[in-house]
This record gives C-alpha cells, structure tokens and sequence, in this order.
C-alpha cells in the first residue's frame, strides 16, 4: 500500500480463511496451501495481525452433530504497523457467541 491517509489502515471481519493450520480443529484437516495463500495476500497488503483475547475460534461450522464440528478462526482484525503505533491501547476481544455461527468481535 502506498502511503497516505490509508496508511493507518485497520480491517476487521470475515477473511473465511484461516492464515495456520493451528487456527482450525475439529472433524476436518486445514489446508496448509491455503493457509499459506491467505499469509501471502496479507504480507502483499503489509497487514499484520492484532490478535484477540477471548474465546480461540470464533467460528463453528456443521451444528448438526458434535461429531462433525469445525472450529475456525475466520474472523480476525489486520492492520498496518504504522496504524499499531497511532492505537496502540486498541485490543480486540471475541465476545461469547449467541445466536450465530460466528462469536462478535468489539474493538
């Protein structure tokens, strides 16, 4: 990214991709490639990840049976160095989940 106003940049939501194999368990195997695909897309960008406090995963796929639950971390807060160093008291937190497939995230 050039630099500019966009060079504070902080995104956070559903990337439906996991950046390493530890962010995902359950009843199926990560994808290295992908995860690695993922990594390179935010390097590109220069994003670099927040990390959380809360639960690990805030996502789990097929409810219909405990056997064949997945547990992801899809949602996750990027940001550029120069943004950590305007907000560096910011912290992200996964809130419990609800009603929804995915836990909400506060900022």
């Amino acid at each position: 990214m050039e630099k500019g106003w966009w060079w504070w940049w902080m995104v956070l939501g559903d990337f439906d991709e996991i950046a390493a194999i530890e962010e995902q368990s359950g009843a199926s195997l990560a994808n290295p490639i992908k995860c690695l695909k993922f990594r390179e897309v935010l390097d590109s960008c220069n994003l670099l990840d927040l990390g959380s406090t809360g639960p690990r995963f805030a996502w789990i796929g097929s409810r219909s049976g405990s056997y064949n639950r997945v547990f992801k971390r899809l949602d996750r807060a990027v940001r550029t160095s120069n943004w950590r160093i305007c907000f560096s008291d910011a912290v992200v937190r996964v809130l419990p989940g609800v009603k929804s497939d995915h836990h909400p995230h506060y900022d």
